[in-house]
């Protein structure tokens, strides 16, 4: 992701903490493989999707850490 580039025409806040992504469906699912996968990039994350792999119980839900 170190190749990604974004126009700035306007002021944007910078900083883990004002960089969020968000997606429902398919795309709450590859939101939360990025928060997971680039907790140094991502704040937060919203997640949205009726499909999650596996059943969750207390015992085995697997929550990303955070930073």
């Amino acid at each position: 992701m170190s190749n990604t580039k974004i126009s700035i025409r306007h002021f944007v806040k910078t900083g883990i903490e004002n960089n969020f992504i968000a997606g429902s469906s398919m795309g709450g699912l590859i939101s939360h493989y990025a928060i997971c996968e680039y907790p140094e990039i991502f704040g937060g994350a919203a997640c949205l999707s009726t499909h999650w792999v596996g059943t969750f119980t207390l015992e085995n839900i697997t929550i990303c850490p955070i930073v």
